[in-house]
């Protein structure tokens, strides 16, 4: 069932000029979307550590925080400074690490030039990244599926040891594996992908290696995956149909693009992916476009899916809401399986945000080099 409300609290501050051809009556909103937790755990860290620096000195990060335009616009606005040459960044410096983790190597690097290092890694990356390493310890060959040249396969391989793994490309031609005979293999794969997209990579490669037992892939953010799912459980209700997809979230965002993707390779309807509305081409909804569908990516503050439904309700349309169904497993950091409550038998749940990383260091510096932290 749906929330229905009407443009309230979203009036028109002025005339709006509508194409003729646009005929959007209904703005579905997924429960299921945004900020996963992760994320704001990382943003907000952010914005804590230049508030407690406060321009007294600079901040430094050696890739974005989290693949968001408007997030990064804000950071760098408030003095955080990219900079991917990690030998470029002044020793001693104070260093903001991405939520996507990072090689091993340049964190051993900025450790030996005495910088501060505030880790935002995302914790389902780190899952990840142990799981490859107890494989490893197991004596199997782990099979990762990601993108080429992003952050987070580059940190969780860089802890493996060479020809301990091989890298799929989920973009890529379909590829013969290593034969290591009795060898046992582990399947895992980059947070921010599709499930579908995933699950055919590795039946493809199963089908190439009819020799060797794949297992079934595992890796996928609970959160990327729930927004799927939410977009293609709408999509499938043929009795009112979703005309067309919109999702907010970076071009630079794989999980973004993926839950572009779900609308767009398979539902085959139109799918747009903008950083906000003034993204927007309104030319894109044509007479038949009545019902569209808006979600966010996981790297989206809802900030920036709300101005993009004004844009429509500014035009009149009527704006529903499907209630969110995600939940947060509480995870046994020794097991890293799913607690189960005993008296229910069920699993237990927690609240979607994480723990972000002590600060007290940084509060000591600050008060130790300046004499205050206010």
């Amino acid at each position: 069932m749906t929330e229905t409300l009407v443009a309230t609290g979203y009036e028109p501050v002025g005339p709006v000029e509508t194409p003729s051809g646009f005929s959007v009556e209904e703005v579905i909103v997924a429960g299921d979307r945004g900020p996963c937790g992760g994320v704001n755990m990382a943003v907000e860290t952010a914005f804590e550590v230049l508030g407690i620096v406060a321009g007294r000195e600079p901040v430094y990060t050696t890739h974005p925080i989290v693949h968001n335009k408007s997030i990064m616009e804000v950071l760098t606005d408030l003095g955080l400074i990219v900079e991917s040459d990690i030998n470029k960044i002044p020793v001693g410096s104070i260093r903001v690490m991405s939520a996507h983790t990072e090689d091993v190597e340049q964190t051993a690097i900025s450790e030996e030039r005495g910088m501060l290092n505030i880790d935002t890694g995302c914790l389902l990356v780190y899952k990840v990244q142990r799981a490859g390493l107890r494989a490893v310890k197991e004596g199997k060959h782990v099979i990762y599926v990601g993108t080429k040249k992003h952050p987070e396969p580059e940190g969780v391989l860089s802890v493996l040891p060479e020809g301990s793994y091989t890298f799929v490309d989920i973009d890529g031609d379909d590829q013969t594996l290593p034969h290591h005979g009795k060898v046992d293999f582990v399947s895992l794969n980059q947070t921010t992908l599709s499930t579908v997209g995933v699950v055919e990579k590795i039946k493809s490669l199963r089908e190439l290696n009819p020799s060797l037992q794949i297992p079934d892939p595992e890796g996928i953010c609970y959160a990327t995956d729930n927004r799927q799912n939410a977009v293609r459980r709408r999509l499938e209700d043929q009795e009112n149909p979703i005309h067309a997809l919109l999702v907010v979230g970076s071009q630079t965002s794989h999980n973004s693009k993926e839950l572009r993707n779900v609308g767009k390779n398979e539902a085959k309807i139109p799918s747009f992916l903008v950083d906000g509305p003034e993204d927007i081409d309104p030319l894109w909804f044509s007479p038949s476009i009545k019902r569209l569908m808006i979600t966010s990516g996981a790297s989206v503050l809802d900030e920036y899916l709300w101005r993009t439904v004004k844009y429509f309700t500014d035009r009149g349309t009527i704006v529903k809401f499907i209630p969110s169904t995600e939940k947060k497993p509480r995870i046994n950091p020794e097991t890293e399986e799913p607690v189960i409550n005993s008296e229910t038998g069920e699993v237990e749940y927690e609240e979607r945000f994480f723990v972000g990383p002590d600060l007290t260091p940084l509060w000591e510096r600050m008060a130790e080099k300046y004499g205050t932290t206010a």
